[in-house]
């Protein structure tokens, strides 16, 4: 709770609730409550004040919100005007909190005030009887609490607003130039305007003096003080009228009156106001004082002393009297008496001026006064009450004679009637053209004669002359019916009727006729025939004046006259059908008209009577008519007209007529189809159980679907596929092709609809119809034949509408169209690669033919020399193979030329089943062997002649190749020969040798099918994507499959399997680059060739001393990194130090070598391991930032990379942060010597840091996190700002799918439409080359992208268009393309993406930028970088982050529940 406290009162606010509780010292218990929106100070009001001194109790009230534009002002218990007194009862104390707002209000009705906008500030005066508040547009109003409570606008721009201390008066600023000051509440119009300099900083009221204190601060930032004096005498003057010192308050605007010689606009609301607090008071001198100040001289002459006495001297008025009684009392009794009566004349209390006047004895002056308003039967009646009958009677016949004079004859009239002279008031009556008064002093005189018995008094009622004269005039007024009732008295029945009749008066005129003819012994009530005349025409009368209360009334009187047909209109009329029903049954129940069938004119009505129950909806009284009537047909058409079909068989069911309810129904549903009510008509035709009108109703006005639910329901299924099949050929004859499609379809013929379309030339319509029948693979085949149908280039061009082009080349090829297919390609702006893949296809299926020739010619078109050559290997073609190698691929001749001298020795062996000792080769041998060894020679592989020749026992010709081909092996071979002889292998000439040899061949055939099996298998691992494990599988080929004593040849496959491995790891497995170099080349190494293995690590910047390290294959599964053995390497006993760190030109070396091989994360990896990073030398500058830029190219890449921070990508990057941090702290102590250097450093440095915390966020098993998403998008919208120094296609790609994995879907839309705009100018420019391999993005073009629009990045950060460079390859596979391409035209389509960026409003300029823009577009301004995302810090949003940097809070929340680390420091990352 909050306590605000003064002397008398505090308020309790209980800001969560929004509960206020008012308590007023001395009293026990609360004495008011509130529910308001908002318990600021500003916006909360409390006035409690002392009782005033005249015994009243003080204002109480507390104003408050009830919403933004919503104001309450509250009474308060023991409020002035309140009801409740403090009695002790305690039930009003609610514990607060637990209070309505209508219990709140304890003190009576309070004041609501409606505004149209916001409330900022309000305050009520110091009486509590003006409510002053500002709304948020700046605007001042005032509102009076009165019964009224009228808003007035005051100010507008209002800088500052407040009431005086203690006063009425009211201080407003709206500039620094003026100050506003309303004087008087009741005048707000009347303002006074101070000139000033500053802005007020307080109100002070002390010791009778106001000051408003101003402060003006100058351009060189000094503030000055001034002080503003109020007039006091004004701002004192509404305490001094509340304290009732009237005197006082005219003392008070005295100064202000002579001043400016007179009242002024601030003044003269002021005095108006003391004027009217003195007449309500009595207060003669001040009113008088006032209507002088305001110049009204005519009201300060009247309050004169001793005016009223010149005023007396009227006719017939003793004065003498009047002093003398006036003498009774004392003087100055007298003169207060007459100035309270001034002042009662002055307020329009007459009545209390006379009482005063007539107490005092002064009649003549009461009588004077009402002589002077013209009001001489008041003055008359003042001397009657004093006892004075003569002036009494001389000021009535004055009185008469004004009346008469003045043209007020019914007045005068009326006063002579009083006085009983009723001749003389029936003239003035006649004169005055009221004869309706002259005729009623007769009549009321005619009943007096009756009832007289002093018969000798003169009677109006027998002048007959007077009484015509009357009746003359009330003929001319109109006026029959008084004259009727003048007759009616006077005796004259006769003239009296014909006058009511005249008049209408049908009432009176009944009424005397039944008197007269009871009077006359006729034959008295109810059956007179006069009388009922009299009925009748009363009720014509009736009628003809409308209205349903005349009608009813007309058929009361109807009936009392015997007409029931009248009667029986005029109840219909009336709408009381009741009464109508009631009168046809009473007719009815008579004697006259009781029998079996009832009569024409009766039933007539009946029917009247039914279709008026139809009309109104009461259809059960309606039958009940009809069927009274004799109309049971008529019940059951009003059935059927109203859809009331169960009680319209009901009824005909009694009427025993079958046939004709269905004829019924059958016409109503007739009628109703003539309206196009069909729903209704069916029910109708149902209902006569026509099915086949019902149907054929449906196909008349081709509602088809309503046909065929009908067949459907009365015939079956089979008949309504039927129905359907018929119906779309018919619409399709019609022409109708879209209800055709509708009816195939539904009876599942999508085809026919398909070639409905196509036999019609719509083929748009086709494809579409084939899409929703048979799926995108039909749609695709029709649109195939209608691009058939066209020329070839027309229907190119439409594939390639239909986004197409793909799927059509790939359908010739399946279809064997291979001239289409590569016309489509090629026409088709198809690249290069996807034209050779055609003219593959082409080439294997020609091979399938047998078609050797042609497939060639498709295979060297797709530029598959190796498959053409394989093709003719397959088909022993061995002369077309090597032609072909020679001609199209001579690396490939060595492989070939070999192929065909092992099929010649396979052939060789597998003839030779049972070979016998011998010392000679037979003559088919030799010529085998002969061919064998050309064509090993020409293949350059003498040592595979000398194999041949050895598995032959052919030591000869063995010595003979290797001095002419191979004479380093010479003395090797004549060894061999030696060993081989002395152990009794006489030239190979026994069992037993050809025994081994045959041994010998079986285990080469099983060494030779385990190299085949670990060689498959790295290769479907690499097929696969699993390059990892397909390198360990490269690797496994070595003496374990081979044996302890590899051949030549079998060392050859491990070598170029290890190669394998080598290149496999190097473009696909970075991280494992150097560890497989080193194997390879310690098992280079074991082989006997140190020089290939000191090359390899020389190409690939591996030292000696890192090579010492044996790479340990994976055992953890496919996929898993390779690891390196931890042991360090030996250290050097000359320094003592490790060999790898000393070397730090080595690192730079191998580093430089990475950059030219655009190995970027081995050039990372090899900087990061340097202990105190990188030199600074200006020298190697260029590899640092190259080697940066591939690194995080490298790993924006990896496809990875997006699901998983763990992998090689990851740890490019680190490295990457790693060395390029150790760079910029050793450059920032010399920040000016290499400052472009210096700052490229660090844009690379936040490149990497954020695309680290881009993958740490996007690591799968932390997607639990709260707002790790988020963290993630905002990184890689961070890394735009820098996309100039990466792959732009890679960073907007990373952009996009960020954002889009975050659900931020219109940021993800515009992203991935500016990568796909990437994309296609990268396939613009793309070479036209073809290399079968996916070319590096990593690389650029040079070019830039200037051309792109850039409309939807103008309010960012994000470098131009012609600032990004376009790469020369993609960076993204097409699988991953096409899915972003699907995406965005999908979501194009969503109405709720708004497809832009989202904003902020910067905090200098007020404007919209782009909300994760560090750098305001409008006005520059920079904004505080979150140290996890690299977004803009919002306000009141800052966390501290270390290191003097700060965050989001929600983003460093999310990244550190997740990490936990500093997401500067790559060291600590948990990944």
């Amino acid at each position: 709770f909050v306590f605000d406290a003064d002397e008398r009162s505090c308020v309790v606010r209980d800001a969560s609730a929004g509960e206020l509780a008012v308590i007023e010292y001395g009293i026990d218990g609360y004495i008011g409550t509130a529910r308001a929106s908002s318990v600021a100070p500003e916006l909360v009001s409390l006035r409690v004040n002392a009782p005033r001194a005249d015994g009243g109790g003080g204002a109480k009230k507390i104003a408050y919100p009830l919403d933004a534009q919503t104001l309450r002002v509250d009474r308060l218990r023991g409020d002035d005007g309140d009801v409740f007194s403090d009695d002790g009862d305690d039930s009003d104390r609610v514990p607060l909190g637990s209070r309505t707002n209508a219990q709140n209000r304890v003190a009576g009705v309070g004041v609501t005030v409606t505004h149209a906008s916001r409330v900022d500030w309000l305050e009520l005066n110091a009486r509590a009887t003006h409510l002053l508040f500002r709304d948020k547009k700046r605007r001042l109003f005032l509102v009076h609490l009165g019964s009224s409570s009228t808003k007035t606008s005051l100010l507008e721009h209002v800088t500052y607003a407040q009431w005086v201390p203690g006063a009425d008066v009211i201080v407003a600023q709206a500039n620094s130039q003026h100050l506003c000051v309303w004087y008087s509440l009741d005048a707000p119009e009347k303002v006074s305007h101070v000139s000033v300099v500053g802005d007020v900083e307080s109100i002070e009221r002390a010791d009778g003096v106001t000051n408003v204190t101003l402060v003006d601060e100058t351009r060189d930032g000094t503030k000055k003080s001034s002080v503003v004096t109020l007039d006091e005498s004004l701002v004192a003057f509404n305490t001094l009228l509340e304290e009732g010192a009237l005197n006082a308050a005219a003392e008070a605007l005295e100064p202000s009156f002579k001043n400016h010689g007179g009242v002024t606009a601030e003044t003269e609301p002021m005095w108006r106001e003391l004027l009217e607090k003195a007449v309500a008071k009595d207060d003669a001198a001040t009113a008088r004082r006032c209507a002088a100040a305001l110049g009204d001289v005519a009201r300060a002459d009247f309050l004169d002393d001793g005016l009223l006495d010149q005023g007396e001297d009227f006719l017939f008025v003793d004065q003498d009297k009047d002093k003398e009684n006036d003498s009774e009392s004392s003087t100055n009794d007298s003169d207060s008496l007459l100035q309270k009566s001034k002042l009662a004349m002055l307020d329009r209390r007459f009545g209390d001026a006379e009482s005063l006047l007539f107490s005092r004895g002064r009649v003549a002056a009461a009588v004077s006064m009402w002589r002077c308003l013209g009001r001489l039967d008041n003055a008359s009646e003042v001397a009657r009450r004093a006892g004075r009958d003569e002036h009494a009677e001389q000021l009535g016949r004055e009185h008469l004679e004004w009346l008469k004079s003045t043209g007020q004859e019914e007045t005068a009239g009326a006063l002579l009637e009083a006085r009983g002279d009723l001749f003389g008031a029936i003239r003035l009556f006649l004169k005055g053209g009221v004869p309706g008064r002259a005729a009623a002093v007769v009549i009321r005189d005619a009943k007096n004669a009756t009832n007289a018995k002093d018969v000798t008094k003169p009677s109006v009622s027998l002048d007959s002359r007077l009484v015509e004269e009357i009746v003359d005039q009330l003929k001319r007024a109109s006026l029959h019916s008084k004259a009727g009732l003048l007759f009616d008295a006077l005796g004259r029945v006769d003239e009296a009727l014909r006058f009511y009749v005249t008049g209408d008066a049908f009432a009176e005129a009944v009424d005397l006729t039944k008197r007269s003819y009871t009077r006359s012994g006729g034959p008295g009530l109810g059956g007179s025939t006069p009388v009922e005349e009299l009925l009748e025409k009363w009720g014509d009368f009736l009628m003809r004046k409308g209205g349903k209360a005349n009608a009813k009334e007309a058929s009361h009187r109807y009936v009392e006259a015997g007409h029931v047909a009248k009667a029986f209109d005029a109840a219909l009329e009336a709408g009381e059908a009741e009464d109508a029903t009631r009168i046809l049954d009473e007719r009815r129940e008579t004697k006259e008209t009781k029998s079996a069938k009832i009569p024409s004119d009766l039933a007539s009505l009946y029917l009247r009577l039914a279709k008026h129950h139809e009309r109104v909806g009461s259809f059960d009284a309606a039958e009940l008519c009809y069927l009274t009537a004799g109309e049971p047909l008529s019940a059951v058409e009003m059935h059927a007209r109203n859809d009331r079909w169960d009680a319209a068989r009901r009824v005909a069911e009694k009427s025993g007529d079958e046939s004709a309810v269905a004829e019924t129904y059958a016409r109503r549903g007739k009628a109703l189809e003539n309206r196009l009510l069909f729903s209704d008509a069916e029910t109708a035709y149902l209902a006569a159980n026509k099915y086949d009108l019902a149907i054929a109703m449906y196909e008349k006005h081709r509602l088809f679907d309503h046909q065929l639910r009908l067949i459907g329901q009365r015939h079956g299924a089979d008949a309504l596929k039927t129905a359907r099949s018929k119906l779309a050929t018919s619409l399709a004859e019609e022409g109708n092709l879209k209800e055709a499609e509708k009816r195939f379809a539904e009876n599942g013929d999508w085809k026919l609809a398909v070639k409905m379309y196509r036999d019609a030339g719509a083929w748009e319509e086709a494809v579409r119809a084939a899409r929703a029948g048979g799926g995108g693979a039909a749609s695709k085949q029709v649109a195939y034949a209608w691009a058939r149908s066209l020329d070839d280039d027309a229907g190119a061009a439409l594939l390639k509408k239909f986004g197409l082009l793909e799927s059509g080349v790939e359908n010739a090829c399946v279809c064997g169209d291979f001239e289409h297919a590569l016309f489509l390609a090629k026409h088709g702006g198809f690249k290069a690669g996807a034209i050779k893949e055609v003219y593959l296809k082409r080439a294997l299926f020609l091979e399938d033919e047998g078609k050797y020739a042609e497939a060639e010619k498709a295979f060297i078109e797709a530029d598959k020399p190796k498959e053409a050559i394989d093709m003719f290997v397959h088909a022993e073609d061995w002369a077309s193979a090597a032609r072909v190698a020679e001609t199209h691929a001579p690396a490939l001749l060595p492989e070939t030329l070999c192929a065909n001298a092992d099929y010649l020795l396979k052939k060789l062996n597998a003839n030779d089943e049972k070979p016998v000792e011998r010392q000679t080769l037979t003559e088919t041998e030799r010529s085998t062997l002969t061919d064998a060894e050309r064509l090993f020679i020409r293949a350059k592989r003498p040592d595979r002649a000398i194999d041949a020749y050895r598995d032959r026992n052919a030591w000869d010709d063995v010595l003979r190749v290797a001095k002419d081909y191979a004479p380093r092996r010479l003395v090797e071979l004549e060894n061999e020969r030696r060993d081989a002889v002395s152990s009794g292998t006489k030239g190979g000439s026994s069992v037993g040798e050809t025994n081994k040899n045959k041994t010998s061949s079986t285990e080469s055939s099983a060494r030779e099918s385990r190299f085949r099996k670990l060689l498959e298998k790295a290769t479907n691992l690499e097929a696969s994507g699993d390059y990892s494990s397909a390198v360990d599988a490269y690797l496994e080929i070595d003496r374990k499959a081979f044996g302890a004593s590899p051949s030549a040849e079998e060392k050859a496959k491990m070598t170029r399997a290890w190669r394998a491995a080598v290149k496999l790891a190097g473009e696909r497995v970075p991280g494992k680059t150097r560890a497989v170099v080193s194997e390879t080349a310690y098992r280079i190494r074991k082989l006997g060739d140190a020089a290939a293995a000191d090359d390899l690590l020389a190409v690939h910047g591996v030292s000696p001393a890192e090579a010492r390290e044996r790479y340990v294959p994976n055992v953890g599964g496919a996929g898993a990194s390779g690891a390196v053995a931890i042991s360090k390497p030996p250290i050097s006993a000359a320094t003592g130090m490790d060999d790898a760190a000393s070397s730090e030109a080595g690192a730079l070396r191998r580093a430089a070598h990475a950059c030219r091989s655009g190995d970027g994360a081995t050039g990372a990896s090899t900087l990061a391991s340097l202990p105190k990073g990188p030199p600074v030398d200006a020298a190697h500058f260029g590899v640092y930032e190259e080697i940066a830029c591939l690194a995080l190219a490298f790993a924006l890449e990896d496809e990875n990379a997006f699901e998983n921070a763990e992998n090689d990508a990851f740890a490019a990057v680190v490295n990457t942060e790693s060395y390029l941090a150790k760079l910029v702290d050793s450059m920032r102590a010399t920040p000016n010597v290499h400052a472009d250097a210096l700052r490229a450093f660090r844009d690379l440095r936040e490149a990497a840091r954020l695309t680290r915390v881009s993958f740490s966020a996007s690591n799968p098993e932390k997607k639990d996190v709260d707002g790790l998403r988020f963290v993630a998008a905002k990184a890689s919208t961070s890394l735009l700002r820098l996309a100039s120094r990466l792959p732009a296609d890679a960073v907007f790609f990373r952009a996009g799918v960020s954002c889009r994995a975050a659900g931020d879907s219109n940021s993800a839309f515009v992203f991935l439409n500016r990568y796909l705009d990437i994309a296609d100018s990268i396939d613009d420019a793309a070479d036209a080359s073809f290399d079968g391999m996916s070319p590096s993005p990593r690389a650029s073009s040079g070019k830039t992208l200037k051309n792109l629009d850039n409309d939807d990045f103008a309010n960012t950060d994000v470098p131009k268009p012609a600032r990004l460079f376009l790469p020369s390859a993609h960076a993204v596979d097409e699988r991953r393309r096409e899915e972003a391409r699907d995406w965005v035209l999908t979501i194009s389509m969503d109405r709720a993406v708004t497809q832009q960026l989202p904003e902020r409003k910067c905090q200098k300029c007020q404007g919209s930028t782009f909300a994760g823009a560090l750098t305001c577009h409008r006005c520059g301004a920079e904004s505080e970088a979150c140290a996890v995302t690299g977004w803009p810090v919002p306000a009141g949003e800052r966390v501290d982050a270390g290191g003097g940097r700060g965050a989001n809070r929600a983003d460093w929340n999310a990244w550190a529940n997740a990490v936990g680390t500093d997401p500067w420091d790559p060291a600590k990352t948990r990944s």
